[in-house]
């Protein structure tokens, strides 16, 4: 009996560990203001796709890059609290746009999408859609009150040109800048 209630209390508690350890690399991998993937997870979906790319077999994808506008003086201005309010809105707006693609905040203001499968074929859609979303949202008085704005870019993986991870997302950044630059309208593709 001794020894069939040591194993038990033995599984109880090793279930445990692996829930704990679970719950433990999923906060590891999680943006705590946006609940997004973090830094450290897109560091190592990053170095997938690299090694994807250098052994040739990548397949489909793009990426879409968003930098938020005026973060800075929107913390100089109302301070950090409505700040993360303002990163949260646009965090949503991203995320209810890709709502079946992974999205990272990699930096402050800077997020990143990677587009597969039927995203990645709707994308032309889903950039205009992004395009409305951050027209009307940026017209909003008030950060508590939806407000956000920020420019994107999209680069899509060409094999013939991109030899890794980082070329494809300088190609989406250059889009994006263009972008900030004419903030007024057509989006850039």
């Amino acid at each position: 009996r001794l020894s069939k209630a040591l194993i038990s209390s033995m599984k109880s508690r090793s279930f445990e560990m692996e829930s704990k350890l679970a719950d433990t690399i999923k906060k590891a991998s999680v943006d705590p203001l946006t609940h997004v993937k973090n830094s450290t997870a897109y560091d190592d979906r990053k170095a997938y796709i690299d090694a994807k790319i250098k052994q040739h077999s990548a397949g489909e994808f793009a990426i879409v890059i968003c930098d938020i506008n005026n973060l800075k003086n929107e913390n100089d201005i109302y301070g950090h609290a409505i700040g993360d309010i303002y990163i949260r809105n646009c965090s949503k707006i991203i995320c209810n746009t890709f709502a079946n693609s992974p999205v990272y905040r990699i930096g402050g203001d800077e997020f990143v999408v990677i587009l597969t499968d039927l995203e990645l074929r709707k994308k032309d859609e889903l950039m205009d859609i992004l395009a409305a979303e951050v027209h009307k949202a940026k017209r909003i008085d008030h950060s508590r009150n939806g407000k956000a704005d920020f420019a994107f870019g999209i680069a899509v993986f060409d094999e013939t040109i991109d030899v890794d991870f980082e070329s494809i997302l300088q190609r989406a950044d250059a889009v994006m800048y263009e972008n900030k630059r004419k903030s007024k309208g057509k989006i850039v593709r």
